[in-house]
């Protein structure tokens, strides 16, 4: 067969670089996708590590206000959990979230804590505090997950040296520790005490007398006032106690605020208002305070009459003044401690 002279065809070589070009534009479209999905993971990771943050501490302190209900584990059990998992999963065993009564133990233990014994129930609507542990859970997982897991499918590290803080870890693409490639450098989110909790030594509070009825104790006695603090646990949901030192005023006739308004109790000079402080841990008459970091959200201050003004943790038959002398207070993590001022109506 004869052949048309201008009969046109690619030469082997063309068709070599046809392919070659080819095969470099499907390798590079490749390596995109890889490192878009790469990318994805990686955000996934990040937005995975502030999923947990928020189930733990609810909002960064910076945004955290008044129009804002304050939420997270921390808020509604008063202390971190053991593990990730009781993020995510509803315990059998913790008080659920719903108003709980304080408990006021006129001798807790070491720690603070009553200790179930011949604590008092403080029942009323406004002392009551909206505490446990949430029926939606603190931390969604993907539908058909049983664990929470990093944007490669891989468990987190958690490191928890004390219970103060936690350290949630990715050891990235390659899911070991460290390395120099894209995307396999470990990511790491530390939340620590100062995210969650703060401390009262220190703090003041002030307290007015406008209930129109002076306020006095006797000799040897005081008025102090005390800090209840909840803490769920797979045990037992306890309240911590802390104490003030006694409120100033103090006279022969013991500790008292005017409420009348002539300046006066029983004939002796005595304020209206006053101001007591809260001793640090050790610290205080008696040596009666245990450690003053408490966990942010919303506790429970009252006013209390105490029979021995030597030490305001020994059982002498502490009890609370009164039902109306109470505050709920709100304390934020990060932030300056609140500015309160107990009034007695």
């Amino acid at each position: 067969m004869k052949l048309n002279k201008y009969q046109t065809g690619f030469t082997l070589l063309e068709l070599l670089m046809v392919v070659s070009i080819m095969s470099a534009t499907a390798y590079v479209a490749l390596g995109t996708l890889n490192n878009d999905s790469n990318n994805q993971r990686y955000q996934s990771t990040i937005e995975g590590l502030l999923s947990i943050r928020r189930g733990l501490v609810g909002r960064d302190a910076a945004i955290q206000s008044a129009p804002y209900l304050q939420s997270g584990y921390v808020v509604d059990n008063g202390g971190l959990p053991a593990s990730i998992d009781e993020l995510s999963k509803l315990p059998t065993d913790f008080l659920i979230y719903a108003l709980q009564a304080p408990i006021f133990d006129p001798q807790p233990d070491a720690d603070g804590l009553n200790d179930g014994s011949d604590g008092v129930e403080l029942s009323t609507d406004k002392q009551k505090l909206y505490k446990g542990f949430r029926s939606s859970t603190y931390l969604y997982l993907k539908p058909g997950a049983e664990q929470s897991t990093d944007g490669w499918g891989n468990e987190w590290l958690l490191t928890q040296p004390q219970t103060d803080y936690w350290q949630l870890t990715s050891y990235g693409r390659n899911n070991q520790l460290e390395g120099d490639e894209l995307f396999d450098a470990d990511i790491s989110e530390t939340i620590s005490k100062d995210a969650w909790q703060l401390d009262i030594a220190a703090w003041q509070v002030s307290v007015s007398n406008q209930s129109g009825i002076d306020m006095s104790v006797d000799f040897g006695q005081c008025l102090r006032l005390s800090l209840l603090v909840f803490q769920n646990s797979a045990t037992e949901a306890r309240w911590k106690r802390l104490t003030s030192d006694c409120i100033s005023g103090t006279t022969a006739s013991g500790s008292c605020l005017d409420g009348d308004g002539d300046g006066q109790v029983s004939a002796v000079s005595c304020p209206s208002s006053a101001t007591v402080t809260f001793p640090s841990a050790g610290g205080g008459t008696g040596n009666f305070q245990p450690v003053t970091q408490i966990p942010q959200g919303e506790h429970l201050l009252v006013l209390l009459n105490d029979s021995d003004a030597s030490d305001a943790h020994d059982g002498s038959s502490e009890s609370v003044y009164s039902d109306d002398s109470h505050l709920r207070v709100r304390f934020y993590a990060g932030m300056v401690r609140p500015t309160v001022n107990l009034v007695i109506r």
